[in-house]
């Protein structure tokens, strides 16, 4: 009786070791939103500046200063979901990603919805924000994003934000919205890209490689 009281307690142990990770995984996926949200207020109290605006302006600044047609400053949720991001670091790496896409879509959502700038996010130096630019010409790209994605192309240094790169040129070429002149330059950041790259970043950046050079054909019939 008692090997097989110990054969039940093993099984019950090798059960639980594969089921509690399952559940934390799908209450993750549930819970995003909330989860996102108890990082954020974590982490709004220090936070540092993500624009390369001063932190405070004297009295006599202030008064003297010329109205501005815009503010140029990034938005405060923008900013809150861009530090979840960049302090995201789920134990499960499959996880990690799939939670960084959502933040992605979210950040996108965001710039859409409330019509941000895209020029200000392709001046920022903060991944996060060179993400949400990225993210946001995959959701609805525009004739100028091309330009925009160069200007920031060369200060990316993690693969995430490299793919969603690669995925939102991919995007606006499918949409004929990359004058041909800047094609040998997107091969080039590709071209780039591909050192030290990993197995969906590598097979991205090859996909997205094919499309410039039909891309080019296409341009010179």
């Amino acid at each position: 009786m008692e090997p097989f009281t110990k054969k039940i307690e093993q099984a019950g142990i090798v059960t639980g070791d594969i089921i509690w990770p399952a559940i934390i995984m799908f209450l993750c996926l549930i819970f995003r939103k909330q989860i996102v949200k108890g990082i954020s207020s974590l982490t709004a109290s220090n936070r540092p500046p993500l624009t390369n605006e001063p932190l405070e302006n004297s009295e006599h600044d202030t008064q003297n200063a010329p109205t501005q047609p815009e503010a140029r400053e990034l938005d405060p949720e923008l900013i809150r979901l861009a530090e979840v991001y960049s302090n995201l670091n789920l134990p499960n790496q499959v996880e990690n990603v799939r939670t960084k896409d959502a933040i992605a879509r979210d950040m996108a959502d965001l710039v859409i919805r409330k019509k941000l700038s895209r020029d200000l996010l392709a001046e920022e130096h903060n991944e996060a924000i060179m993400l949400a630019l990225a993210s946001t010409v995959r959701t609805k790209p525009e004739p100028e994003d091309a330009e925009r994605l160069l200007r920031v192309a060369n200060r990316i240094k993690e693969h995430h934000v490299k793919y969603r790169v690669a995925l939102a040129f991919g995007m606006l070429l499918a949409r004929k919205l990359v004058s041909p002149s800047l094609v040998p330059q997107i091969n080039e950041v590709m071209n780039r890209y591909e050192q030290n790259a990993d197995g969906p970043l590598q097979h991205r950046l090859q996909h997205t490689q094919k499309m410039l050079s039909l891309y080019e054909k296409q341009g010179e019939g």
